[in-house]
């Protein structure tokens, strides 16, 4: 089916929750969660703003053997899923 192009208001709705703050530390704190990461602290807003970002190495992703583990579980098993059609 196909249904055109979102309404305008729609849009305009989908590209403020986009870059809501609020929203995107939600959705952040919701994976971090997920994967059993240390949630960053968050970012003061009486920061300048005229000086660059800096780049901080703690909050780069950096999976444990653990995470690794599981991760290629579910893939390897997703897999055999689709490969001999066990579906329910």
């Amino acid at each position: 089916m196909l249904y055109g192009a979102p309404d305008p208001f729609e849009e305009l709705l989908y590209r403020t929750l986009i870059r809501s703050k609020l929203f995107n530390q939600i959705v952040r704190n919701i994976y971090c969660r997920m994967n059993n990461i240390k949630p960053p602290r968050p970012v003061s807003d009486d920061l300048p703003f005229h000086r660059p970002p800096k780049v901080q190495s703690r909050f780069e992703y950096r999976p444990t053997m653990i995470q690794k583990m599981n991760a290629f579980r579910k893939v390897f098993q997703d897999e055999l899923k689709n490969t001999f059609l066990f579906r329910k």
